[in-house]
């Protein structure tokens, strides 16, 4: 346990929680280990943060269903694009769900009204087909779609980075470039909505929606009530700040500088290495010493980057590698191999246990494993080893085989 540098859970307190949490009890014995909270689910929590707004909860629900409706049934799916389902766990799927359906918008709408009017289907199939007709017909239905689909094609890269590229620079990235960039839209709305706005009329134009302001009401708490004079202003001010507001504040509480420190590690990268001047890069090494206490690591990683920076080193590596492709260069730097190691070892995502668990749990379920294990468990008696061990205290418990 001495060696154990990282621990990678999901968000349920039990595990998670900052008191009495499993990473926070281990942590108290063991105080060089940094918990890690799924890099790829904060990122998901803060889209489904966004569902505290209604208009943006109802949408993305009615987006699902109308996917799942024409999934459901293989005579639809020739009607229907292909587009993935809309799950909540395959995050970069979640994304370009949104992306596609809002693109072929128009021909699924046009597809949902031609069911609902078709006599050789069931009742039931047409009805439903309205409804999802009706709802994908509301001009705040429209307005959130576009709105989900702007800033979905800004997250999704973000989502795939995780995959492919170290963790420090996408959290730069996002409290830095990504936070700076939303900033700016909130701040300038009215140009940026501006952008959105013409694309929703447009959309509506096509779709022959009416788009109009709701009429006022002194005591209306259930839906936005806002004195406008325009509509660009009262969608502007009624879904697309409330929107930014909230993804500002998500990505702002859940991207904090906890683990920097762990994640500084990829600065060792030669990549790295000459774009930091050395005094940055020596602050570097002491922060990482200070939590991992490595011998030397200051004096070697010193040697370190004048290595990478002599002419015929910084020529030789590429940015493409993953920084375990250059353990085979520290075979005189056993200090920075040993940091390098720490950073292969650390959770940044949990997403491949979990997926092994759920497929897992799909193979081995309880009747699978009582048929595989039938003759085993006949030739070692374990049955009648259970009931004379329950046998033994005298309870009102009756047996049948």
């Amino acid at each position: 346990m001495t060696k154990l540098v990282g621990l990678g859970f999901d968000g349920c307190s039990t595990v998670a929680g900052k008191e009495n949490g499993v990473q926070a009890i281990i942590k108290r014995k063991y105080e060089s280990v940094s918990f890690f909270h799924c890099a790829s689910h904060k990122l998901n929590l803060v889209v489904n943060d966004l569902n505290s707004l209604p208009e943006i909860r109802n949408t993305t629900s009615t987006v699902k269903e109308i996917i799942n409706f024409f999934r459901e049934s293989i005579l639809r799916r020739r009607l229907f694009p292909n587009i993935p389902l809309l799950c909540e766990t395959r995050w970069s799927e979640k994304y370009k769900s949104k992306l596609l359906f809002y693109e072929n918008f128009i021909a699924i709408k046009t597809a949902l009204d031609e069911l609902a009017v078709n006599k050789d289907g069931n009742s039931s199939s047409r009805s439903r087909t309205f409804q999802l007709s009706c709802a994908a017909s509301k001009d705040t239905f429209v307005v959130c779609l576009i709105i989900i689909s702007t800033y979905s094609s800004i997250l999704e890269p973000v989502v795939n980075k995780f995959v492919k590229t170290n963790l420090y620079t996408v959290h730069q990235y996002i409290k830095t470039s990504l936070l700076s960039i939303l900033r700016m839209h909130r701040t300038q709305c009215d140009r940026y909505f501006k952008n959105i706005f013409e694309t929703i009329k447009k959309t509506t134009i096509d779709l022959d929606i009416e788009i109009k302001i709701p009429r006022l009401s002194n005591k209306q708490t259930n839906r936005s009530n806002h004195n406008v004079t325009t509509l660009e202003q009262y969608y502007r001010v009624s879904l697309f700040l409330p929107y930014l507001d909230s993804l500002i504040n998500s990505l702002e509480s859940r991207f904090t500088q906890s683990n920097e420190i762990p994640f500084k590690i990829s600065n060792l990268h030669p990549s790295e290495v000459i774009k930091l001047s050395k005094s940055d890069f020596i602050c570097t090494l002491k922060n990482i010493n200070d939590l991992y206490n490595i011998d030397n690591l200051i004096e070697e990683g010193n040697t370190w980057y004048d290595y990478w920076n002599i002419t015929e080193n910084s020529t030789k590596f590429n940015e493409e590698c993953n920084i375990s492709y250059y353990l085979k260069d520290c075979q005189f730097f056993p200090s920075v191999k040993k940091c390098i190691m720490i950073y292969m070892t650390i959770p940044p995502t949990t997403c491949t246990i979990e997926r092994s668990f759920s497929t897992l749990r799909c193979v081995k379920t309880w009747l699978a494993i009582r048929s595989s294990d039938y003759q085993k468990i006949d030739d070692l008696n374990l049955i009648q080893g259970v009931v004379d061990e329950f046998s033994k205290n005298k309870r009102n418990l009756q047996f049948l085989f």
